[in-house]
């Protein structure tokens, strides 16, 4: 049988001083500041891999963008959830990707099934629409992408494990 034991009368008191602050006011303030470098590092990938420059994605934000492309409607008096997917990605994209370095048409050419005349050592440049028709394609880039924006540890100061392998 144990006993329960009292501190000892000597111990001094210590007591936390308390500053005002709100982590919900924080939170808003830093929430599109975030930004991080992640290594994409596909196997059989030429070269460097690639990177791409994203913004993080809290949950809560997450949850707003998947409940903005989701309708409801009754058939019959069940209860049918539709989730536009294209719209989700596009807005996901406007959002969360900033950008990427060492990404070639050959890279590409290993993502999504695709012709083009440009060799394969050409630069596959980042635009808005690019980016949306990437991850619309190629389900691993947006299951990557989508996962890295919500990993907190890639966007916090001095992290050294930026780089993900799939």
């Amino acid at each position: 049988m144990s006993k329960i034991q009292s501190p000892a009368q000597d111990a001094p008191t210590v007591q936390a001083k308390v500053v005002p602050f709100s982590l919900s006011a924080n939170l808003r303030k830093k929430e599109h500041l975030m930004v991080a470098k992640v290594v994409y590092n596909h196997d059989g990938f030429p070269g460097a891999p690639i990177t791409f420059k994203i913004e993080y994605m809290d949950k809560k934000t997450t949850r707003e963008l998947t409940k903005k492309h989701t309708t409801t409607r009754y058939n019959n008096g069940v209860k049918e959830e539709h989730h536009d997917e294209k719209a989700f990605i596009e807005e996901f994209v406007k959002m969360k990707v900033r950008g990427w370095e060492n990404f070639t048409i050959g890279k590409l050419k290993m993502l999504v099934a695709f012709e083009s005349d440009l060799p394969d050592d050409a630069e596959f440049p980042f635009t808005p629409d690019n980016a949306f028709t990437l991850v619309d394609y190629a389900w691993e880039v947006f299951g990557f992408l989508q996962d890295a924006s919500t990993t907190l540890k890639h966007f916090i100061k001095g992290d050294p494990e930026t780089e993900r392998k799939n």
